[in-house]
């Protein structure tokens, strides 16, 4: 199980489109199982300017981005008010980043443009 780390709950994150506030629910969190079953819980995301949350079940699998191992998660969506619902047609399929140089490894989920640093890091908790 991984939830959101101290330092995502402090940041100040602008959506690009907008300028609004992400909001971050403190208790978002991402589980990943060994069989590869993944389950979402308020994961927060940036889809066209509206400040959203994931929440559902679905898959994971490793993937690779450049040089960077990646976790590639598939979510049907089951938030019944999801702002962003028809946006992505309640399904959620994003790469989340493995981030640190030890393991375990924080999952980085990127807001917006990958170049402007904007994220939201999930640290590990047994």
């Amino acid at each position: 199980m991984y939830v959101v780390d101290q330092a995502s709950l402090q940041r100040t994150i602008k959506l690009p489109t907008n300028g609004s506030l992400l909001k971050i629910n403190p208790s978002a969190r991402i589980i990943l199982s060994a069989d590869h079953k993944a389950a979402f819980f308020y994961v927060p995301r940036d889809l066209d300017g509206l400040s959203c949350s994931v929440t559902g079940r679905g898959t994971w699998q490793l993937g690779k981005n450049d040089s960077y191992i990646t976790v590639w998660a598939q979510i049907a969506d089951e938030e019944p008010n999801n702002r962003c619902k028809d946006t992505f047609t309640a399904k959620y399929a994003d790469e989340l980043m493995l981030y640190g140089t030890n393991v375990p490894y924080k999952l980085h989920v990127t807001i917006g443009d990958p170049d402007s640093g904007d994220a939201v890091q999930f640290e590990r908790r047994n």
